[in-house]
């Protein structure tokens, strides 16, 4: 028989009072967060698997940022053909009227 399990058995009540000072102090200890993990595998397989995904999810950040520069390249080159367009059709987008009214065929 375990000594743990029966407080009356070798060493007595002095006996009980420290196997029961350790198993309070056990479980205080762990619910407080200052023992070591008990599964610590698998807190290491959680870690790789968030680190592979910030790895991913940084991957897939870059990659839109560069379609965003992209897309506001080809903006920026729509945008002058237009105001180029405007402009030689005499159009003044500043007071927004026509300055030079072109008559086309």
């Amino acid at each position: 028989m375990d000594a743990r399990a029966a407080p009356g058995g070798a060493g007595g009540p002095a006996r009980a009072l420290h196997v029961l000072s350790e198993l309070l102090g056990e479980q205080a200890y762990s619910r407080t967060g200052l023992g070591a993990p008990r599964n610590h595998a698998a807190l290491e397989e959680q870690n790789q698997t968030l680190q592979n995904e910030i790895q991913e999810l940084q991957a897939k950040l870059q990659h839109q940022g560069e379609e965003l520069g992209a897309a506001r390249e080809a903006n920026r080159q729509l945008i002058g053909q237009l105001n180029r367009t405007a402009a030689s059709d005499g159009f003044d987008g500043r007071r927004g009227t026509i300055q030079h009214p072109v008559i086309r065929d």
